[in-house]
């Protein structure tokens, strides 16, 4: 009985783990999505503000001001996902870390 019971424990754990597992890589998945995504859009946004006439106050109809507001929340937007993707993998980081600079 007690073999039974400890059987199903270990299964039990096992498809917890795995949830857990595949929960934090779909979180990391998006996370990293999401980071290309706002880099993207703070890239090119940030590229056309730069290189845009500064006499011309239109491009491709888009206002100068709302080009320079996307770029910014866009930036703040990628600042918040580039902590959370540093958070998912600090403990790769602290054991690069430890690994890389051990004596």
């Amino acid at each position: 009985m007690l073999i039974v019971f400890t059987s199903e424990i270990k299964k039990y754990l096992l498809k917890l783990f795995k949830l857990i597992i595949m929960s934090k890589i779909k979180i990391n998945y998006f996370v990293d999505m999401l980071m290309f995504i706002f880099f993207i859009v703070t890239s090119v946004t940030g590229l056309i503000s730069f290189l845009l006439p500064r006499g011309r106050s239109l491009y491709l109809g888009i206002p100068r001001g709302d080009l320079v507001f996307i770029h910014s929340w866009a930036g703040l937007i990628l600042i918040v996902l580039v902590g959370l993707h540093l958070i998912l993998h600090w403990g790769w980081i602290k054991n690069m870390t430890k690994h890389l600079f051990k004596k």
